[in-house]
């Protein structure tokens, strides 16, 4: 009775005690210190409209010809009680990009292929390898990444991201509080067995 009982209550302390590990390692995320930037990130050339376009994207680089600082901003809320919910704002100007124009779009851009490209425009994309990150841009799909693409203005700029996620605290709560549960109710099974067990050997020694 007494072996039983120690096993199972070891085996409750152990999973207690990674449940709490769990836990700590769950809620902790690491601060971003790291500079944004947005640049020109690749051109890409629609020979239907005879346009090529800049391909502007983010950054950590900030050695890049043409770029812009990025400010970003973000909040969390409690979506209920096992989730959250994350807003992302990223804030920029493209005004540098509308300044260099000639320079970004130079005659070597503009002429590919053997084809010359009159038109020129901008695009800004913010890319991901997260299904549930969700915008207010127009979405596609590119292999594992998600691409949110915008029509940029001359100016001051600002995009929108969320996102939602596990609120690990009552998720690993319900962890534990299941796994004590379903202990106690082995332990009770084990106590049982060993009292019947016990009592059947007294009966027979009577």
């Amino acid at each position: 009775m007494r072996k039983g009982y120690r096993i199972t209550c070891i085996v409750l302390a152990l999973l207690v005690l990674a449940s709490i590990c769990l836990l700590c390692f769950g809620c902790s995320s690491p601060e971003e210190d790291d500079n944004y930037y947005i640049c020109v990130n690749n051109y890409e050339y629609d020979e239907e409209t005879n346009t090529v376009t800049a391909v502007l994207r983010f950054t950590t680089e900030s050695d890049k010809e043409f770029s812009s600082e990025a400010t970003i901003n973000s909040s969390s809320t409690q979506d209920n009680v096992f989730y959250y919910k994350a807003t992302t704002y990223i804030s920029f100007n493209t005004q540098i990009f509308y300044l260099k124009v000639d320079e970004i779009f130079s005659d070597d851009i503009k002429y590919h292929n053997e084809v010359l490209y009159n038109n020129t425009k901008f695009r800004v994309e913010y890319v991901t390898s997260l299904k549930s990150i969700k915008s207010d841009g127009h979405v596609t799909r590119s292999g594992k990444y998600y691409i949110h693409a915008y029509e940029p203005i001359n100016g001051d700029m600002t995009i929108t991201l969320t996102r939602r996620y596990a609120n690990s605290a009552s998720w690993y709560g319900v962890l534990i509080g299941c796994s004590i549960a379903g202990l106690a109710i082995a332990l009770v099974v084990v106590l049982c067995i060993t009292k019947n067990k016990k009592k059947t050997e007294e009966q027979e020694n009577a």
